[in-house]
């Protein structure tokens, strides 16, 4: 009851009843009762107890300096809330017993439902509820009583999108009655970049790279995420369910929903999507995810630091990671499991713009028909998502002509389409490479040291599928003397293998390279050092467990000549989980007068003795022979 009703009511039994002087003390004494129960619960020590509490500091996003990383000001109730976090722990506590206005989701209660939440569990709370039904729009999103997991996603790499390069990560959560979708119904959370239309490309690394954007989380339903990365960007996903008490999914989901909508500042290098989602997984399972952010952290990151934390299994996750193929994937499995004569036919139907399908269909057996109108929908169903998932006039006029055809075809049953699944990226080693070895060329050894920040090497132990990922790779050998000298620095090395078949007109069969650093180049004595941005391009094949590959590479370089190419042909596999190999041919002709043909090459056995640790043996050759052993640790 209100404290000024009860007064009231006391009063007035002391003006009318001879009884009054009692009911006075009797109000005096619950009054006193009530402001003396507040005051233990919220003592100064408490407060000022809970204020350095590290899951208090998560919750405003403080970082080391103690101030917090979110910018937009509606996420504090103190005006020095965003440096002070005991000033805005007060504030909440003091919004509490705030009137309730006539927008009830308004509230603070309602507004930051995490907090409270937390407070609950160290503080007397009067009246709180877990779920406050005044809350009807928080309730409404997160839909507690439906939601079964939270997952968190990977999404490969993308070379479209500077930003995409090293993969995303997302949140989703999974609804009992999201189910029926697959899932597609179900919230997703993401975290990206605020950027303007048609933001020139090279402002964009700019501003990216140097802290030029602001960055939000973004709710929509997981259809629309569906949609950009696996039907329109054609990225692979992996579903990881995180093994989530009722406790901690109730806690996760609340700070979520707080903060949907808040901006902070946008790196790509560190301040990322995988940062963000790791600090509120770090908020709700008490699990260390983020080790260093301090100039490099990539999505893959987390979910290496998820694998890591998963001990023994079912700690962290509910279960192995589950493959999403993309649309592409699935368009080449597709038609894959069409035999020579039904693919003849399709490639037929889609050369001749999908015109004509009953009259190319008539030589099938009409058992075949079906598996090509199949094929041929999924064909089309991928161009769409090609345009963003616009169907134009002709593309819906084409899809009418294959129902028609597949409405006339006979009908039976077909075995559910299966894609060769894919290991996740965060399966393989952790990004970071630091390497120590000897290498000796004849005459002299040096000690050979080797750093990235990021590679995943074409055919290494990592999860990339064909292709090969690098930045900053630098390899520095150092003599007996104590003399440095730098042998290779790759500032970016991308490495792409087209080794699919390819069904389609539209399938690129080519596969590519570029190369943009500092090499050492040797012939005889005479050493020589060159900037250089190399590209390849060529053809690749699988071999058994590995593939094979022949390029044609083109040199701009510093130097006496400036231009140079020539082929290059290599092969890599592996015997086992633990043995990979590989071996690498090229030559390279200088152009204009008196220009030199440089010859170099290598054969390379790795040896996988852990996870993130490799011993490296190889022999490298470039006018003279040079062998190297060294051990790799990745981080």
């Amino acid at each position: 009851m209100d404290m000024h009703k009860l007064g009231m009511i006391f009063l007035s039994t002391w003006r009318q009843s001879r009884w009054g002087v009692l009911g006075l003390a009797l109000w005096a004494g619950v009054a006193t009762t009530a402001f003396a129960q507040d005051a233990v619960a919220w003592r100064d020590d408490d407060v000022r107890r809970l204020a350095a509490h590290l899951t208090w500091q998560r919750l405003l996003h403080m970082d080391e300096r103690g101030r917090s990383e979110v910018l937009s000001p509606d996420f504090f109730l103190s005006p020095q809330g965003a440096h002070d976090a005991e000033a805005e722990l007060r504030a909440d506590l003091q919004a509490w017993s705030q009137p309730w206005p006539e927008d009830a989701n308004q509230h603070p209660r309602c507004r930051f439902p995490a907090r409270y939440l937390w407070l609950s569990r160290h503080l007397n709370l009067p009246g709180y509820q877990e779920r406050e039904p005044r809350c009807a729009r928080l309730q409404e999103w997160a839909r507690l009583d439906h939601l079964q997991s939270i997952s968190v996603y990977l999404v490969s790499g993308y070379l479209g999108n500077p930003a995409s390069t090293f993969g995303h990560a997302l949140i989703k959560f999974n609804t009992d009655d999201g189910q029926a979708s697959g899932g597609l119904m179900d919230v997703s959370v993401n975290y990206g970049a605020m950027v303007p239309p048609k933001e020139p490309t090279l402002l964009y690394v700019l501003k990216g790279l140097f802290g030029g954007y602001r960055a939000a989380f973004s709710d929509q339903l997981h259809y629309t995420n569906d949609v950009v990365y696996s039907r329109s960007e054609f990225r692979d996903m992996w579903d990881y369910r995180l093994a989530l008490t009722p406790a901690q999914r109730t806690l996760f989901a609340y700070h979520v929903a707080e903060m949907v909508g808040r901006q902070f500042t946008y790196l790509f290098l560190n301040k990322n999507c995988g940062l963000r989602i790791a600090e509120m997984l770090e908020l709700a399972t008490d699990q260390r995810l983020v080790r260093s952010a301090l100039g490099w952290y990539v999505p893959v990151e987390m979910f290496n630091a998820l694998h890591e934390q998963d001990t023994p299994p079912g700690r962290m996750l509910m279960g192995p990671p589950r493959f999403v193929p993309s649309a592409e994937r699935q368009l080449q499995a597709e038609f894959a499991r069409l035999n020579p004569t039904q693919l003849d036919t399709a490639q037929a139907i889609i050369r001749d713009d999908l015109q004509r399908i009953v009259e190319h269909l008539q030589p099938l057996p009409p058992a075949e028909r079906l598996d090509v109108l199949d094929a041929l929908l999924a064909y089309q169903a991928y161009l769409v998502a090609g345009q963003g998932g616009q169907q134009d006039e002709p593309l819906r006029r084409a899809k009418d002509r294959i129902l028609l055809a597949r409405l006339h075809a006979p009908t039976r049953t077909r075995p559910e389409l299966v894609v060769p699944p894919q290991s996740s990226p965060a399966q393989g080693h952790a990004p970071m490479l630091t390497g120590l070895g000897w290498a000796h060329d004849g005459h002299q050894g040096a000690a050979r040291l080797r750093w990235a920040p990021f590679l995943d090497e074409l055919g290494g132990f990592h999860g990339l599928d064909r292709a090969e990922l690098a930045v900053f790779d630098t390899t520095v050998d150092v003599s007996r003397q104590g003399r440095a000298t730098l042998q290779t620095l790759d500032l970016i090395r991308v490495r792409k293998m087209s080794t699919q078949p390819a069904y389609l007109d539209t399938d690129n069969p080519w596969s590519w390279q570029v190369q943009l650093g500092v090499r050492h180049q040797r012939h005889g004595d005479a050493v020589q050092r060159q900037n250089h941005f190399t590209g390849g391009l060529g053809w690749s094949r699988p071999l058994g467990n590995g593939l094979g590959f022949v390029m044609w590479t083109g040199s701009v370089q510093s130097g006496s000549h400036h231009f140079s190419t020539g082929p290059e042909a290599a092969a890599t596999g592996s015997f086992s989980d633990q043995w990979r190999w590989s071996v690498r041919a090229s030559w390279r002709q200088d152009l204009g007068a008196g220009g030199l043909l440089r010859r170099s090459g290598a054969a390379d056995l790795s040896w996988r003795v852990g996870k993130d640790q490799v011993w490296r043996a190889a022999a490298e050759w470039q006018d003279r022979p040079t062998l190297v052993v060294a051990f790799q640790q990745y981080w």
